[in-house]
């Protein structure tokens, strides 16, 4: 008897859910012809909406970074940071990020993240090569 893989997904949009167990991008082979195969399990979650912003160490917003939530060693969310620093992150209901990334690749640089305010979220990225000295010998 065949039985569908999926028999109903509530109403939503295919941007509502998110595969949250790995692999993402496991390759599975088809057998020729209409022999019967095993696909590995598709495991999809509904996702939630975190608003926040990203501002610098001066307060002042961070345009045009890149944010994501991190858990353990994955990163979930990624999405950018428009003129006013204020993101949109599409996260799975059941990831709660232990701390945030903020990355200026066009600036080839990558912050120190602190959470300022939890809600609404506001999060704090300061590069501290902009403050560091050189270390070397007396002059």
């Amino acid at each position: 008897m065949y039985v569908p893989a999926i028999v109903a997904l509530p109403p939503a949009t295919e941007a509502d859910y998110e595969q949250v167990i790995e692999p993402w991008n496991k390759q599975v082979n088809v057998p020729p012809g209409d022999q019967p195969f095993e696909m590995p399990p598709i495991v999809l979650v509904r996702r939630i909406t975190l608003r926040g912003k990203v501002i610098d160490h001066g307060g002042q917003p961070l345009a045009n970074a890149t944010v994501c939530g991190e858990l353990g060693n994955h990163r979930y969310g990624f999405c950018d940071t428009d003129a006013n620093g204020e993101f949109v992150m599409r996260l799975p209901r059941s990831i709660s990020p232990q701390r945030y990334a903020v990355s200026a690749p066009q600036h080839d640089r990558n912050f120190e993240v602190t959470i300022v305010q939890e809600r609404p979220l506001v999060l704090k990225a300061v590069d501290w090569t902009k403050f560091a000295k050189p270390i070397g010998p007396p002059e």
